[in-house]
Order: structure tokens, then C-alpha cells, then sequence
């Protein structure tokens, strides 16, 4: 509304919608804003008084309606930045259809009369419009920052609510995932027990075998030893018997040696270290459960079992070398793993002391030099820079050589002979060692050189240090960087043997000139953690690789097993003439009967034999199997334990009051 005199002030009248307002003695001034519905905007009188009233329009004012003295002479809007002056000496009348902001001035008669001018009221006018400009200013600013707070308050909190929803949906995600792994860990147990069910069947139907083929065995005993011709040709039977045990014993020593190949095989095919090797030692294994039933049913002959054997043991061969040669390189990286962790150790015992880690090569020396006697000190921990502002370009500068070794000149010829004799994988290269007899103790340095900056208790390590900048100057403008003849800045300019070179000023953090462990130790220990941790690894693998290479040992040396092979088949075959000759005596001589009991006997023992060899067999198949169950047990309680935990964090994450249930289940449902 517009300001109305009320002597000996004048005042402003305030809506609600008046955002600020200043009053003086001769000047009113107000900025009102309204944002709303219009629809039943009223008609509002304007007092009269004996003053202009000017409005300023600061954005587009659509619509309103102006009245004097009872006439509308304005049905319309102002734009932007426009100015109204209307004289309140006559009577005013105004409407206001759409939102507007504008600031109102009321500028009393007698401050425009002609008059003699006074200076104290022109300056307070003059104040009032600066301190009303100044408001105007200060709350146009403001009103400018709320928005653009409420905006990105507005985006943060959008940003929020989708971080905490998109969280929501990744642990939604992960629950299912976690659900599947479950599935399949239930299915590998129910298998897993399957399994070992159907070894236990097996293994009882062969077990009712044995014991069937043993009692017709001793039946047919029995009764070949109560026959009338026992007597006479017992001796005969008895010798035939011994001599199809040793034949059947050759057969079962070379069936167990074909079976000891395949297993080696079988062992090598799942293994990590042979990958390239697998589908050779898959195809090898295979042969050999072929080539063990043929023996075992005297299906096959001494050539073609040699025949048949022999690629398999060059496999076995070929995988046993390769992983004897991992081996070798896995004994390298553990040896390097336990030297990394040993200097780690060093290290955190340099940070617990207050001083830093070294580089690993001089970690390594200072160690060696240390195991041999020699006292050797790294030169960084004996001195000091005198301006820390200087610090930082200093040691960008002096880079390795702060971590030379200072020795004293009694045991510089015995650091010189170990430092020489570390060789081959235990040689070290880029360290230093700096000989206390050789520097120059005391030297004096101008104002505003770099060395000068060194200081220490220790005379040599100063010196030192010292003698790497030689006549290098400090400098502070380009002039004294340009006038001399080798120069440095604190930013890192250097001028020297006509070159300009800019050095990368060390970050504090990474300081070794009196540097305080606080800002290395996290790092030492993470490295030290990690150093443990692949010693960990690798003792896993070394363990593995060498259980392989024990199984694949006893299969590796071809010629040997040949020979086993071949002399025991030998056996056998010396063996079966035995029996075929002294049978062919037996039934020449004896009575029919008793010949046909005698080979009864013989068929049950045989049909126990082999049932025995096969319970053997299903015997580590049914550990392996239970092996294998505990193993699927162990995978579904840990499953199971997952899914719980996810559940309990999708549960947790959902509960979150941002969380946006329509996004989530659009982007679900997209997922």
C-alpha cells in the first residue's frame, strides 16, 4: 500500500506482505511482494497526504487497476524496472489482479519546496537513500543465496533420497543373489549326500558279493577235501591253489599300479597350477580307468598294457616337471614376501621410533650392514632444516641422498666389502653410504646460501648434506633467480650450469628430514598387512602344490614304472603257466569230481578277489564323497548365514525414511 504523512513523521503502512521497511523524517520506504491468488482482490483507498509517492516495479507486474478521484485511468501492467510517480494530494484508488514485488517510496511536499536549503536534513535525505539502496542490495542478495540454498538443498536432497534408495535396491539385489547362492549350495549337498548314498549301496551290494563268492569258495573246499581222492592228489590241488594266489596277487599289484597313475592324474586335472595341461591329464586319467579293467578281467596283453601306459606316465611326467618348476618360482615369491614383511617390520620399528621408513633398497643395506656389525645411520635422522618454509624444495632436491648411510671411518672399509658382496638375488643397487672420513668437517657458508640452511648434532651427516648444494643461493624474485650463477626458490625454481629446472616441492606427509612417524605408520602397517597376508597365500599354494607334487611323484618316472609293471606281470604270467600246467596233470590223473570242485574253489576265491579290490575302491570313493558332503555342509551354513545378513540389510536399508518406494519399485522392476 502506498505511505501516508502523519506529522511530524511519516509512516508506512504495513501489510502482511511487507518484506522491509525504513522510516525517517522526511522520507518513507518499504518493499512489499505478494504471491497468491488474486480472484477476489479488493479495491483499497489510498490516504491523501502532502507527498509524491514513487513505486519501482523489480519484476513484470501483470495486471491492476488505478483510480482518481473516482476515474480508472489505468487498467493494465508495468513492466520491469519502471517507475510510477502519482501525487497524493488527490484521492487514489487501487486493485492488484496478479502477483507483484515492488519497493515504495514516500517523499514528502516541503522536502521539494523551495526553500533555503539545509544541509543537515539534505544529508540525512542523502543517508536515507544510501542505507535504502544498501537494504534494497542486501535483501536482494539474500533472497538471490535462499533460492539458490533452497535449489540445492533441493538437488541434495533429491540426490539423497535416490543414494539411500539406489542403496535400498543394492542390498535387494544382493539378498537375491545371496538366495541363488543358497539354491545351488542346497542342491550341491543334496547331491553331495546322493552320493555318498549311492557309494554305501554300492559298497553293501559288494560286500554281499565277497561274502557269497567266499562261501561258495569254502564250500567247494570242503567238500574237495572230504572227496576219496583228496588224499591223492591234495598236495597237487593245494600246489595249483598257491600258485593262482601269487598270479592273482601279480594282477592285483599291477591293477593297484594303474590305479596309483589315475589318481595321481585325477589329482593334477582339478588343479590350478596344471590349467594348461588339463585336457591332456583328463584324456590320460581316462585311459587308465579303461586300461584297469582289461587287467583285472585278463582282457588285455603285456604289450598293449605297456602300449597303453606309457603316454600316460609322459603326462604325469610333463605335469610333475612343470610343477616342479612353480615350485621353484612360488619358493622366489615367498622368499621375496618374507623379505618385504621383514622390511615392513624395520620400518614400523623406524615410525615407532619416531623416524621414517626408508626406501626398500636402503632398508635392505642398513639390515645387511647391520647383521655384519657395522653401525650405519641414515643421515636424515641426524639433521635439520632451519626454515621450514624451505623444506619442502630442499629435500625434492636432495632426493636419495638424505638416506644415505652414514658409517664412521673405522668401518668404512668392512661396509664397502659387504655392500660389494651382495650379489646376484641379494644385490642391492641405488643406495648410498656415505664415509664420515671423507667430508669437510666445519666449512663456513655465506648469507642466503641453500647449505647453510643444513643444520645437526652430527657434524658429518651436515656436511654431507651440505656438500650436495655446493654455491647453490636461495632466492626469492625472478631477478635474484636470473642474476646468479646456481640458484633455488622455495617453489621450486633451480638455475644451474645454464639450465632452468623446475623441482616438484615434497609434500609435508612425505617428509624424511625430521619427519614424524604419525603421518607414516597407517601406511607401514597397511604394507606390512599386506606383505603378510601374500605370505599367507603363498604358504597356501606352496602346501598345495607340494601335496600334488608327492601324488604325481610316484607316477613321474616312466622307465621305473615300466619295469614294476613288467616284472610283475613276468610273475604273473610265470605264475598262471604253473597253474594251467598242473591243472592239465590234475585232470589227467584225478577223478573228474574232485577236479570240477577244485575248480569251483578257485572261480569263488577269484570272484571274491575282485569284489574285495572293488570294496577297496568304493572305500575311497565314499570318503571322498563324505569329504566332499562335509564340504556342501559348510557352504550351505555359510549361505544360509549370507542370506540372513542380506536380508537383515535390505530390511535395514528399506526402513530408511528417504528411501522413494515408487522410484525403487520402477527401477526394480527395470532391473
Amino acid at each position: 500500500m502506498p505511505l501516508a504523512q502523519q506529522p511530524p513523521a511519516v509512516s508506512v503502512i504495513h501489510p502482511p506482505y511487507c518484506i522491509g521497511a525504513l522510516r525517517t523524517p522526511l522520507l518513507a520506504a518499504a518493499r512489499f511482494r505478494h504471491v497468491g491468488d488474486h480472484k477476489d482482490a479488493r479495491v483499497q483507498p489510498i490516504p491523501q497526504a502532502r507527498a509524491y509517492s514513487v513505486i519501482f516495479q523489480m519484476q513484470d507486474f501483470a495486471s491492476h487497476k488505478l483510480w482518481v478521484d473516482r476515474k480508472l485511468i489505468h487498467a493494465g501492467g508495468h513492466s520491469r524496472a519502471s517507475i510510477a510517480l502519482t501525487d497524493l494530494t488527490h484521492a487514489y484508488a487501487c486493485q492488484h489482479l496478479s502477483d507483484y514485488d515492488n519497493v515504495r517510496l514516500q517523499i514528502r511536499n516541503d522536502v521539494l519546496e523551495a526553500r533555503p536549503t539545509n544541509i543537515k536534513k539534505f544529508k540525512e535525505v542523502t543517508e536515507s537513500f544510501r542505507r535504502l539502496a544498501e537494504m534494497v542490495a542486501q535483501v536482494e542478495a539474500k533472497i538471490a543465496d535462499g533460492e539458490r540454498v533452497g535449489i540445492e538443498y533441493e538437488k541434495a536432497s533429491d540426490e539423497s533420497q535416490r543414494a539411500v534408495t539406489w542403496n535400498a535396491l543394492s542390498k535387494t539385489a544382493a539378498a537375491q543373489v545371496a538366495g541363488e547362492a543358497l539354491e545351488q549350495a542346497l542342491i550341491a549337498t543334496e547331491n553331495a549326500a546322493q552320493a555318498v548314498q549311492d557309494c554305501e549301496a554300492k559298497e553293501s551290494s559288494l560286500e554281499n558279493e565277497a561274502n557269497e563268492a567266499k562261501a561258495a569258495a569254502e564250500r567247494a573246499r570242503v567238500q574237495r577235501e572230504a572227496h576219496a581222492a583228496h588224499k591223492d592228489y591234495g598236495a597237487l590241488q593245494t600246489s595249483i591253489q598257491a600258485a593262482k594266489g601269487r598270479a592273482q596277487a601279480k594282477r592285483t599289484e599291477i591293477v593297484n599300479n594303474i590305479q596309483l597313475v589315475r589318481r595321481a592324474l585325477n589329482e593334477a586335472v582339478g588343479s590350478d597350477f596344471l590349467k594348461v595341461q588339463t585336457s591332456e591329464l583328463q584324456a590320460a586319467a581316462s585311459s587308465m580307468d579303461q586300461l584297469r579293467s582289461q587287467v583285472a578281467e585278463d582282457a588285455i596283453a603285456r604289450e598293449e598294457v605297456v602300449a597303453a601306459l606309457r603316454p600316460a606316465l609322459k603326462t604325469a611326467q610333463a605335469a610333475f616337471k612343470e610343477l616342479f618348476s612353480q615350485g621353484g618360482v612360488l619358493k622366489r615369491s615367498l622368499d621375496d614376501a618374507r623379505e618385504a614383511e621383514r622390511q615392513a617390520q624395520e620400518s614400523l620399528k623406524r615410525v615407532r621410533a619416531g623416524r621414517p621408513p626408508l626406501s626398500p633398497e636402503v632398508q635392505r643395506l642398513l639390515t645387511e650392514l647391520g647383521d655384519h656389525g657395522v653401525q650405519a645411520t641414515p643421515v636424515c635422522d641426524l639433521v635439520r632444516i632451519i626454515d621450514p618454509d624451505w623444506q619442502p624444495v630442499i629435500e625434492a632436491y636432495l632426493k636419495r641422498n638424505m638416506e644415505a648411510l652414514l658409517v664412521s671411518a673405522d668401518q668404512e672399509k668392512d661396509a664397502f666389502r659387504i655392500y660389494r658382496g651382495l650379489t646376484g638375488s641379494q644385490a642391492v643397487y641405488g643406495a648410498k653410504i656415505a664415509m664420515e672420513s671423507r667430508q669437510a668437517l666445519g666449512k663456513r657458508f655465506e648469507q642466503g646460501s641453500v647449505a647453510g640452511l643444513i643444520d645437526g648434532d652430527n657434524p658429518a651427516a651436515v656436511a654431507y648434506l651440505q656438500r650436495q648444494f655446493g654455491d647453490l643461493r636461495c632466492a626469492s624474485s625472478d631477478s635474484e633467480a636470473l642474476a646468479g650463477q646456481r640458484t633455488l626458490t622455495t617453489d621450486g625454481m633451480l638455475v644451474s650450469g645454464g639450465e632452468i629446472e623446475r623441482l616438484r616441492p615434497v609434500s609435508p606427509t612425505q617428509f624424511r628430514i625430521g619427519a614424524s612417524s604419525t603421518n607414516y605408520r597407517s601406511a607401514v602397517q597397511d604394507e606390512l598387512a599386506r606383505a603378510q597376508k601374500k605370505i599367507r597365500d603363498l604358504e597356501v599354494q606352496e602346501r598345495a602344490l607340494n601335496g600334488l607334487v608327492d601324488v604325481l611323484r610316484q607316477a613321474a618316472h616312466e622307465e621305473s614304472a615300466l619295469k614294476y609293471v613288467g616284472e610283475a606281470w613276468s610273475a604273473m604270467a610265470e605264475a598262471h603257466h604253473e597253474v594251467v600246467n598242473k591243472t592239465e596233470l590234475l585232470k589227467e590223473a584225478a577223478d573228474e569230481d574232485y577236479v570240477r570242485l577244485g575248480v569251483e574253489e578257485a572261480e569263488a576265491s577269484q570272484r571274491a578277489s575282485v569284489a574285495e579290490s572293488c570294496l577297496r575302491e568304493v572305500a575311497r570313493e565314499i570318503g571322498r564323497a563324505k569329504e566332499q558332503h562335509t564340504q556342501c555342509k559348510a557352504r550351505e551354513t555359510i549361505a544360509k548365514a549370507a542370506v540372513e545378513a542380506a536380508h537383515a540389510a535390505v530390511t535395514e536399508a528399506r526402513q530408511h525414511p528417504e528411501v522413494e518406494k515408487d522410484f525403487e519399485a520402477r527401477q526394480w522392476d527395470a532391473l
